[in-house]
């Protein structure tokens, strides 16, 4: 009875030993990657034939029953024939080592190969954005120098400019152009022009020959002016006693014009207008010497009427025309009249 209990003790023992290892080794197996177990399989020699045993047959001691689960009971070597039986063979830890060792190294291969492959057009695009830069920089330089050479043209152009523009300066405004416009002015009566122009002549071109001729013209320009303002004040102390007469109004009336003139004589018409007054006048009650005169009606206290006699100061105003009744045209002196005595 105690032998019996051993033996049934051991092929407990042998089932669960030959159990651990068919799990251990598919453990394996399934860590292999299935290209490695492809290998793995075409590397090891074809396995046996699996005998099927004929119907009706019973299978030999200690092999389990196809048709049932295996025999608990069974030992170790009761397993490996099962497994070889069932087409698997176990494989060699080593092996296995080799295989993924030689996966590992392919796909380091390939992982290097990309990499200097792409380390390849990295370096050709590399070259390429050095060439381009290179390429850059030599046209900056040549577009530098060529800016530069441009600069110093445009510089020396400049240069030519401004000396043709001084040129035609002196030639529309140098000392000759100021001295014909000087002798202009000159011939103009214009004295006052005359010592203007002559002075900014003298101003740019002191000491030259048209400087000194445009001095001699301003100097003569000033005597002018002296001569006129004497007279004037001359004229001016006199007042209106200027002696000019009536035929001397009547004959050459633009040398008078403007000069104080007095006449005494009878009125012989009046013509009133809104704030001004017309008159006719007959110098020393002569009719044949008649002028006309006009004035404001502020000047005197009382009107001016036909036949009054009067004395009249005011300044020539030239001749003056107008109709006649009978529609002709007369002629007269004209004074403008700044003061009358009843």
């Amino acid at each position: 009875m105690e032998n019996k209990d051993e033996m049934n003790l051991q092929n407990q023992e042998g089932a669960a030993t030959a159990e651990d290892v068919i799990a251990e080794e598919e453990a394996v197996v399934e860590e292999v990657p299935l290209a490695e177990e492809e290998a793995a399989v075409e590397e090891a020699p074809p396995a046996e034939e699996e005998t099927v045993p004929p119907e009706n047959v019973a299978p030999p001691e200690g092999v389990p029953n196809p048709e049932g689960p295996p025999d608990v009971g069974m030992g170790y070597a009761a397993a490996e024939e099962l497994k070889a039986a069932s087409g698997k063979k176990p494989m060699d830890k080593r092996k296995i080592l080799e295989i993924v060792g030689g996966a590992v190294i392919v796909v380091l291969l390939i992982t290097v190969g990309v990499t200097m492959s792409q380390k390849g057009k990295l370096q050709k695009e590399f070259d390429k954005l050095s060439k381009e830069h290179v390429k850059l920089q030599t046209d900056y330089t040549d577009a530098r120098q060529l800016n530069k050479s441009q600069q110093g043209k445009i510089d020396t152009l400049t240069s030519q400019k401004k000396t043709l523009e001084d040129e035609n300066e002196e030639l529309k405004n140098g000392a000759a152009k100021q001295l014909v416009d000087v002798k202009n002015a000159y011939e103009k009566g214009d004295w006052k022009k005359v010592i203007e122009l002559a002075g900014a002549l003298h101003e740019k071109y002191n000491g030259k020959e048209e400087d000194k001729e445009a001095q001699a013209l301003a100097a003569e320009s000033q005597k002018k002016i002296d001569e006129a303002k004497a007279a004037k004040e001359a004229e001016e102390a006199k007042g209106y006693e200027t002696g000019i007469t009536y035929d001397q109004l009547s004959r050459t009336p633009d040398d008078f014009k403007r000069k104080k003139v007095k006449f005494y004589g009878k009125v012989v018409q009046v013509i009133e207008g809104s704030g001004t007054v017309q008159i006719r006048l007959a110098v020393d009650d002569d009719y044949d010497r008649i002028l006309l005169g006009n004035y404001s009606s502020s000047i005197v206290s009382t009107r001016i009427l036909e036949d009054d006699h009067i004395t009249i100061y005011g300044t020539s105003e030239g001749t003056i025309s107008y109709q006649s009744t009978l529609g002709a045209t007369i002629t007269i002196p004209g004074v403008r009249i700044d003061k009358i005595d009843q």
